[in-house]
Protein backbone atom coordinates (compact mmCIF):
# COMPACT_ATOMS: atom_id res chain seq x y z
CA UNK A 1 0.00 0.00 0.00
CA UNK A 2 1.28 3.49 -0.84
CA UNK A 3 1.97 5.77 2.17
CA UNK A 4 -0.28 8.57 0.89
CA UNK A 5 -3.16 6.12 0.43
CA UNK A 6 -2.85 4.89 4.01
CA UNK A 7 -2.72 8.50 5.19
CA UNK A 8 -5.84 9.39 3.21
CA UNK A 9 -7.72 6.44 4.73
CA UNK A 10 -7.01 7.64 8.27
CA UNK A 11 -8.99 10.39 9.98
CA UNK A 12 -8.62 13.05 12.68
CA UNK A 13 -7.24 11.62 15.92
CA UNK A 14 -9.08 13.76 18.48
CA UNK A 15 -11.60 11.69 20.42
CA UNK A 16 -10.20 8.38 19.15
CA UNK A 17 -7.95 5.66 20.59
CA UNK A 18 -4.99 7.81 19.55
CA UNK A 19 -6.06 10.38 22.12
CA UNK A 20 -6.52 7.63 24.72
CA UNK A 21 -3.05 6.28 23.90
CA UNK A 22 -1.36 9.66 24.15
CA UNK A 23 -3.15 10.49 27.42
CA UNK A 24 -1.89 7.15 28.79
CA UNK A 25 1.60 8.46 28.00
CA UNK A 26 0.90 11.66 30.02
CA UNK A 27 0.62 13.76 26.85
CA UNK A 28 -2.26 16.22 27.27
CA UNK A 29 -1.67 18.87 24.60
CA UNK A 30 -3.96 19.03 21.55
CA UNK A 31 -3.20 16.34 18.99
CA UNK A 32 -1.34 17.73 15.95
CA UNK A 33 -2.90 17.37 12.50
CA UNK A 34 0.10 15.27 11.42
CA UNK A 35 -1.26 12.41 13.56
CA UNK A 36 -4.35 10.49 12.48
CA UNK A 37 -6.26 7.36 13.48
CA UNK A 38 -6.95 4.22 11.47
CA UNK A 39 -9.25 1.69 13.14
CA UNK A 40 -8.13 -1.35 11.13
CA UNK A 41 -4.52 -0.92 10.05
CA UNK A 42 -2.98 -3.99 8.37
CA UNK A 43 -0.04 -5.64 10.15
CA UNK A 44 1.52 -7.82 7.48
CA UNK A 45 3.97 -9.63 9.77
CA UNK A 46 1.10 -11.19 11.74
CA UNK A 47 -1.54 -11.06 8.99
CA UNK A 48 -3.83 -9.13 11.34
CA UNK A 49 -5.27 -5.62 11.61
CA UNK A 50 -5.22 -3.32 14.64
CA UNK A 51 -6.04 0.26 15.62
CA UNK A 52 -3.10 2.51 14.81
CA UNK A 53 -1.78 6.02 15.11
CA UNK A 54 -0.75 7.09 11.61
CA UNK A 55 1.85 9.85 11.38
CA UNK A 56 2.66 11.77 8.21
CA UNK A 57 6.34 12.01 7.24
CA UNK A 58 7.20 15.06 5.14
CA UNK A 59 10.46 16.72 4.09
CA UNK A 60 11.21 20.30 5.12
CA UNK A 61 8.16 22.52 4.73
CA UNK A 62 6.60 20.43 1.97
CA UNK A 63 3.12 19.07 2.69
CA UNK A 64 3.65 16.03 0.45
CA UNK A 65 3.38 12.84 2.51
CA UNK A 66 6.39 10.75 1.48
CA UNK A 67 6.04 8.08 4.18
CA UNK A 68 3.92 7.18 7.19
CA UNK A 69 4.80 5.91 10.64
CA UNK A 70 2.41 3.45 12.28
CA UNK A 71 2.06 2.90 16.03
CA UNK A 72 -0.24 -0.06 16.66
CA UNK A 73 -2.44 0.60 19.68
CA UNK A 74 -4.03 -1.78 22.20
CA UNK A 75 -7.78 -2.30 21.78
CA UNK A 76 -8.50 -0.16 24.85
CA UNK A 77 -6.04 2.53 23.77
CA UNK A 78 -3.77 2.11 26.79
CA UNK A 79 -0.34 1.26 25.48
CA UNK A 80 0.75 -0.43 22.28
CA UNK A 81 -0.76 -3.54 20.75
CA UNK A 82 0.84 -6.83 21.81
CA UNK A 83 2.38 -7.50 18.40
CA UNK A 84 5.92 -7.35 17.04
CA UNK A 85 6.86 -4.92 15.75
CA UNK A 86 4.38 -2.48 17.28
CA UNK A 87 5.89 0.45 15.37
CA UNK A 88 6.67 0.49 11.65
CA UNK A 89 7.28 2.88 8.78
CA UNK A 90 6.07 2.70 5.20
CA UNK A 91 7.89 4.65 2.51
CA UNK A 92 11.24 6.48 2.44
CA UNK A 93 11.85 8.35 5.71
CA UNK A 94 15.39 9.65 5.03
CA UNK A 95 15.59 13.44 5.35
CA UNK A 96 11.97 13.54 6.57
CA UNK A 97 10.23 14.15 9.89
CA UNK A 98 6.80 14.16 11.51
CA UNK A 99 5.97 17.84 11.93
CA UNK A 100 4.13 18.12 15.25
CA UNK A 101 4.22 21.92 15.29
CA UNK A 102 4.68 24.83 12.90
CA UNK A 103 8.31 25.85 12.88
CA UNK A 104 9.27 29.42 13.74
CA UNK A 105 12.66 30.63 14.90
CA UNK A 106 12.82 27.80 17.49
CA UNK A 107 12.43 24.06 16.94
CA UNK A 108 12.71 20.90 19.03
CA UNK A 109 14.02 17.72 17.38
CA UNK A 110 13.59 14.25 18.88
CA UNK A 111 13.54 10.66 17.68
CA UNK A 112 10.14 9.41 18.83
CA UNK A 113 6.70 10.97 18.51
CA UNK A 114 5.99 10.60 22.22
CA UNK A 115 9.35 12.14 23.14
CA UNK A 116 8.83 15.10 20.82
CA UNK A 117 5.30 15.71 22.13
CA UNK A 118 6.54 15.50 25.74
CA UNK A 119 9.14 18.22 25.24
CA UNK A 120 6.70 20.27 23.18
CA UNK A 121 4.24 20.04 26.09
CA UNK A 122 6.90 21.08 28.61
CA UNK A 123 8.29 24.02 26.64
CA UNK A 124 5.50 25.24 24.37
CA UNK A 125 7.92 25.18 21.43
CA UNK A 126 7.13 23.30 18.18
CA UNK A 127 8.67 19.87 17.73
CA UNK A 128 9.49 17.47 14.92
CA UNK A 129 9.85 13.72 15.44
CA UNK A 130 12.62 12.22 13.31
CA UNK A 131 11.51 8.59 13.97
CA UNK A 132 14.96 7.09 14.63
CA UNK A 133 18.59 7.92 15.37
CA UNK A 134 19.31 7.74 11.64
CA UNK A 135 16.41 10.07 10.98
CA UNK A 136 17.81 12.58 13.44
CA UNK A 137 21.09 12.57 11.54
CA UNK A 138 19.46 13.04 8.13
CA UNK A 139 16.51 15.38 8.84
CA UNK A 140 16.30 18.42 6.57
CA UNK A 141 15.26 21.68 8.20
CA UNK A 142 13.81 24.66 6.34
CA UNK A 143 16.32 27.37 5.44
CA UNK A 144 17.16 30.16 7.83
CA UNK A 145 15.61 32.26 9.32
CA UNK A 146 13.42 29.26 10.20
CA UNK A 147 14.73 27.19 13.12
CA UNK A 148 17.50 29.56 14.09
CA UNK A 149 17.54 27.87 17.51
CA UNK A 150 17.34 24.08 17.65
CA UNK A 151 16.91 22.03 20.82
CA UNK A 152 17.71 18.33 20.38
CA UNK A 153 15.92 16.12 22.90
CA UNK A 154 18.23 13.10 22.78
CA UNK A 155 17.43 9.59 23.99
CA UNK A 156 19.79 8.33 26.70
CA UNK A 157 20.62 5.02 25.04
CA UNK A 158 22.81 2.59 26.98
CA UNK A 159 24.61 1.77 23.72
CA UNK A 160 25.20 5.45 22.92
CA UNK A 161 23.36 5.40 19.58
CA UNK A 162 20.96 8.22 20.46
CA UNK A 163 23.72 10.39 21.86
CA UNK A 164 25.93 9.98 18.79
CA UNK A 165 23.03 10.78 16.49
CA UNK A 166 22.22 13.91 18.48
CA UNK A 167 25.86 15.01 18.38
CA UNK A 168 26.14 14.42 14.63
CA UNK A 169 22.88 16.27 14.03
CA UNK A 170 24.03 19.18 16.19
CA UNK A 171 27.34 19.47 14.32
CA UNK A 172 25.58 19.50 10.96
CA UNK A 173 22.97 22.07 11.99
CA UNK A 174 25.58 24.30 13.64
CA UNK A 175 27.50 24.24 10.35
CA UNK A 176 24.31 25.58 8.72
CA UNK A 177 24.51 28.58 11.05
CA UNK A 178 21.98 27.50 13.66
CA UNK A 179 22.34 27.69 17.45
CA UNK A 180 21.99 24.14 18.73
CA UNK A 181 21.60 22.67 22.22
CA UNK A 182 21.35 19.02 23.26
CA UNK A 183 19.52 17.80 26.36
CA UNK A 184 19.10 14.26 27.61
CA UNK A 185 17.30 12.60 30.55
CA UNK A 186 19.68 11.48 33.32
CA UNK A 187 18.81 7.77 33.52
CA UNK A 188 20.24 5.31 30.96
CA UNK A 189 17.78 3.78 28.50
CA UNK A 190 15.18 6.52 28.96
CA UNK A 191 13.73 9.35 26.91
CA UNK A 192 11.83 12.51 27.82
CA UNK A 193 8.47 10.73 27.67
CA UNK A 194 9.72 8.33 30.35
CA UNK A 195 10.63 11.39 32.41
CA UNK A 196 7.18 12.91 31.87
CA UNK A 197 5.42 9.68 32.85
CA UNK A 198 7.52 9.40 36.01
CA UNK A 199 6.36 12.87 37.02
CA UNK A 200 2.67 11.91 36.74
Amino acid sequence: MFPALLWDRAFAATGTLVETYLRSRAITIPIPASLRFLRHCPHNQTNTAHPAMIAAVTVGLSDKVVAVHRTYIAANGVGKASITPAKMTLGPIARGAIRLGDVGDRLILAEGIETALSVMQATGDPAWACISAGGLESVVLPPLPFAQQVFIAADNDANGVGQRAASNCADRLAHEGRAVQIAMPPKPDTDFNDLLMEAH
